[in-house]
């Protein structure tokens, strides 16, 4: 009999796992509660890269003269054919991840799995219905999602996700993004190339503030940030945010980590801005899955516990 292999997320741990198992002869069954792909398809690097390529020939066609190239009449970013497009480019990849399972015979569950304990796992289908499933071998794959600020919560308008940055129908005249890491920073080139004023605020003292990333590497991206007229600050957090007539007045003061500041990040900084983006980090979605019934361990950020083998 072949082993019972259950995934738990689609994304592409979950997914390139799954075929292999199914190469190796299991009996393959995926849980996702999206779309297959993850984050990554879905919402992250395919979608964020339609974007990026749309808006660096909006840059160079601004400036055609430089490329040989004379443009007559006004040039515009169309927002609703770049989100087709992108919606256009995602639905292929899924189709395409569909077919791969249809051709290993791998199960696809769309809902919400659970584990019950040693061998079972529970699944809430999407369709309402709920099943019980068995399993030899469990891997968990469930990916992360995006992280709220408690005074800046999301709704989708006004207050921005990273997710809903990317089904904007318009492009906003002015943008502030809370947060200089990797997302925070391409979402802060991809607009500023389509046409917005961008500022982004970085609690450290410097973007990119990751320690697999030189200091060097972060002087560049300033240096270009400053090239394209994005106002950066750094070493502030986001102190207050007040609407009013359809756009926000935030105030941006020293971090908390800066000790002493020092000349003028002693004092609070006013931005105005039609949008807000929060970039600050995603969190792993580990609510709801059952992980304790099996004894799997989480750090305090709720990172799961794993050994040099990854199990």
């Amino acid at each position: 009999m072949a082993c019972k292999v259950t995934v738990i997320g689609a994304g592409p741990g979950g997914y390139t796992a799954a075929i292999r198992a199914a190469q190796l002869g299991a009996e393959v069954t995926v849980i996702e509660g999206d779309n297959i792909g993850g984050t990554c398809l879905n919402w992250g690097c395919i979608p964020s890269k339609v974007m990026k390529t749309t808006a660096e020939l909006f840059d160079k066609l601004r400036r055609p003269q430089e490329f040989g190239i004379k443009l007559e009449g006004s040039l515009a970013p169309d927002m609703g054919a770049l989100m087709a497009r992108k919606r256009d480019v995602v639905d292929n990849q899924v189709k395409g991840l569909l077919k791969l399972f249809e051709n290993h015979n791998i199960q696809y569950l769309r809902g919400l799995g659970a584990i019950q304990g040693m061998k079972v796992c529970a699944v809430r289908l999407s369709d309402g219905r709920t099943m019980e499933l068995p399993w030899d071998r469990l891997i968990l794959a469930p990916g992360s999602s995006f992280t709220e600020i408690p005074s800046l919560p999301f709704d989708g308008a006004g207050i921005l996700s990273s997710n809903d940055a990317q089904c904007l129908q318009e492009v906003p005249k002015s943008l502030l993004i809370v947060g200089g890491g990797v997302i925070g920073c391409e979402f802060a080139f991809i607009f500023a190339c389509l046409g917005s004023q961008v500022t982004v605020v970085e609690a450290m003292p410097r973007v990119l503030p990751l320690p697999s990333v030189d200091e060097s590497c972060s002087k560049v991206i300033q240096r270009e940030m400053k090239k394209r007229k994005i106002q950066l600050h750094v070493n502030h957090t986001v102190d207050a945010a007040e609407k009013s007539e359809g756009a926000y007045r935030v105030t941006l003061r020293p971090s908390a980590s800066l000790n002493e500041p020092q000349g003028p990040e002693k004092k609070p900084i006013v931005v105005g801005a039609e949008k807000i983006l929060v970039c600050i980090g995603r969190k792993p979605n580990v609510a709801g899955t059952g992980i304790e019934t099996v004894g799997v361990g989480a750090d305090d950020r709720g990172w799961l516990h794993a050994d040099g083998e990854m199990k």
